[in-house]
């Protein structure tokens, strides 16, 4: 399942080095350095690249500038490559896909993740001014709690509105969900390139809480693993 891969930037390392990836480059997931090192190799650097060993150099953070040569076959093993005529892959920007896409509180264009679903600046300003404010508690309604959330009418009931934005899952929790930043960009950007179109609502829902699912078990393990090391010294 391509959602279950969605994971913060920091959790994918460069496929060339290991070192922490910047994002998706030239066709592959890559740091900076590995991105700057191709772009200069292919205008014909390469051409000047000798292996001293037997051309099966191990390529790490540490060890990548010791072989050019090495360094420049692994980003094509991995499939980096620039089109004809263009220095870096043109791709949709991530704004422009979630335009397309309906806020789930009022349906105005979204622009983004914000605490923990898809919506558009308004609502995460109203969300966010809510919560800083401790104002839900003096929110009230009208009309029994029925009030129909839209662009037009998203300004008429605060609380309905606020009931909305909790029903379709932001949390103070959720405010990290959704900073993927890079890495959040190329698997849209993939899904857009693979399936010749944006990724529906749903498919967003299920990216959203696949990442925070996935955070929140990488840092526990992160957390044990520590803890466990400081217990290990202290015996």
């Amino acid at each position: 399942d391509p959602l279950s891969i969605l994971l913060e930037a920091r959790f994918e390392p460069c496929q060339v080095c290991g070192e922490q990836s910047s994002g998706l480059h030239c066709g592959a997931i890559t740091c900076e350095a590995c991105k700057k090192f191709f772009l200069r190799s292919i205008n014909g650097e390469d051409q000047k690249y000798k292996c001293v060993r037997n051309k099966d150099c191990i390529i790490t953070r540490n060890t990548r500038t010791q072989c050019q040569y090495c360094r420049f076959q692994k980003c094509k093993i991995i499939g980096m490559t620039v089109k004809e005529g263009a220095e870096i892959q043109q791709t949709p920007r991530v704004a422009d896909i979630f335009a397309q896409i309906s806020c789930y509180v009022c349906q105005a264009p979204s622009s983004g993740i914000h605490f923990g679903a898809i919506t558009c600046e308004g609502c995460k300003g109203f969300f966010r001014r809510s919560i800083k404010e401790r104002a839900p508690s003096r929110y009230k309604c009208m009309d029994n709690g029925t009030c129909e959330i839209n662009v037009a009418t998203r300004n008429a009931c605060r609380y309905c509105r606020f009931q909305r934005c909790i029903k379709v899952g932001m949390s103070v929790e959720g405010s990290r969900i959704g900073r993927q930043s890079n890495l959040f960009k190329h698997h849209m950007r993939m899904m857009l390139q693979r399936n010749g179109q944006i990724p529906n609502a749903t498919m967003l829902h299920q990216m959203v809480h696949s990442t925070s699912s996935s955070s929140r078990n990488k840092t526990s393990s992160r957390k044990r693993t520590i803890s466990e090391s400081s217990s290990s010294e202290s015996e």
